[in-house]
């Protein structure tokens, strides 16, 4: 995932805010309707976009390392998110 400046991990990024794969790993947002596709496909479709040499030779352990990666993004912006929400810490005066 980090070999050419993480490009492939951009890459999943923007295959994630595609609103047809959002809807999916994230919920429909306010006004939306559910796309009434599986997760599994849609990790499908974005493993095979992201890295479509890997794809051709193994379908399932591509989508496995996708949804792993899916699953530890989302882990991690949680986590910073839980951070910039935290409060009384104040300014440090040193």
């Amino acid at each position: 995932w980090s070999f050419n400046e993480s490009a492939a991990v951009y890459r999943l990024i923007d295959e994630m805010e595609k609103t047809e794969n959002r809807k999916v790993l994230f919920g429909a947002g306010e006004g939306e309707n559910t796309s009434g596709e599986t997760k599994t496909k849609v990790l499908q479709r974005m493993a095979k976009a992201v890295w479509p040499d890997f794809y051709k030779i193994n379908e399932g352990i591509t989508t496995r390392r996708v949804k792993s990666k899916v699953e530890s993004l989302k882990r991690d912006y949680r986590a910073q998110v839980k951070k910039l929400h935290q409060t009384g810490g104040g300014i440090d005066s040193n």
